[in-house]
């Protein structure tokens, strides 16, 4: 059993972004001396991930469509120390239309994940949205608002008393509407992480409007994790190197994925597809991440040697290792472990 702070955050509304709020929240945190640990709640890899600017590692990931609970809370678990707080971000089921007609649809659920791991609910509420479509129902199961897109303190009381009043929930904190901001932010371009400048700026005018000690009992509510040590992670035969292809074309690597690797026995050594005359040597495994083949594949195709060197290794019988088995080593299920 561990105890870990921990809750997640993520938007009731649909078609608004959660971005400048789950930034400006991960870059209070840390401001304050706060441990976040950002875990987005699927397996997919998303365009802009702020994690390795704010925090300097990126963000972890969480699926409860690709992993068991037991699966999730191991990697929730591997993926934080003593000090830190979880954070799980994503979009509540509540903010997809099509989810809440379709209990049964595929693709994880923030608040399937929410009930695995006992996660107290932070929901971001935009009210400019909220003040053109009219104030709903309550949301069930939510434990504290983060509000956004505030005009002013008149606006952030306004919109405190009635949300306090009518749900019965209390606000954490308000993030300003600060155009220039969300101009930047919207305009940020694909694959392309947001800079510090831009983080740190949301992170300050957040911080002095966040109720951090109401938001931190609400991360304490957390039960202990069962977590158990993961015994397959031990007992690899020996060293083993694999090659990582890592440069601009190929980027869509699961951070958690290399660690296990590592944990297991694996010695990464990292190429480039569009720079490298040939793989590193000595290796047993080529690992491709996510890639954008289309962008590079002109050049990709123009790296003759390289491609050489990945026939020749093919020939000689060499592995790959292709995405759907990096799926599972994410999902703590299971570890390429050569043959010696």
């Amino acid at each position: 059993m561990r105890q870990l702070p921990r809750f997640a955050v993520g938007t009731i509304q649909p078609g608004i972004s959660r971005e400048p709020a789950t930034w400006a929240l991960t870059a209070a945190l840390t401001e304050a001396g706060v441990s976040p640990v950002v875990f987005r709640s699927s397996l997919a890899v998303e365009t802009h991930d702020p994690g390795q600017v704010i925090l300097g590692r990126p963000s972890r990931h969480l699926d409860s469509w690709a992993m068991s609970r037991s699966d999730a809370i191991a990697a929730l678990a591997r993926g934080t120390r003593q000090q830190d707080t979880a954070i799980v971000e994503g979009r509540f089921d509540i903010a997809d239309p099509n989810r809440v007609h379709d209990v049964a649809r595929s693709g994880s659920s923030l608040d399937r994940l929410c009930q695995w791991l006992d996660l107290p609910r932070l929901a971001v509420v935009d009210v400019r949205d909220l003040a053109l479509r009219g104030i709903s129902r309550r949301p069930e199961r939510i434990d504290g608002l983060l509000l956004d897109r505030v005009t002013d303190l008149a606006d952030a009381a306004y919109w405190q008393t009635t949300l306090e009043t009518l749900w019965k929930t209390p606000v954490v904190g308000w993030l300003d509407e600060s155009p220039s901001l969300r101009t930047l932010c919207a305009t940020l371009p694909s694959g392309r992480q947001p800079s510090r400048e831009l983080c740190a700026a949301l992170g300050k005018q957040l911080l002095a409007n966040l109720r951090l000690p109401r938001l931190q009992g609400i991360a304490d509510r957390a039960t202990e994790l069962p977590f158990e040590p993961e015994l397959w992670l031990h007992g690899t035969r020996g060293r083993f190197r694999i090659a990582v292809a890592i440069d601009e074309a190929f980027r869509g690597h699961y951070p958690e994925t290399l660690d296990l690797l590592e944990e297991a026995g694996a010695e990464l050594c990292d190429f480039s597809p569009l720079r490298s005359e040939r793989i590193p040597d000595h290796v047993e495994v080529v690992y491709f991440g996510r890639a954008e083949i289309s962008q590079y594949a002109q050049q990709l195709a123009a790296n003759h040697c390289l491609v050489q060197s990945l026939r020749s290794f093919a020939a000689e019988g060499g592995p790959f290792m292709p995405r759907a088995v990096v799926w599972r080593i994410c999902a703590g299920t299971s570890c390429y472990r050569p043959e010696k």
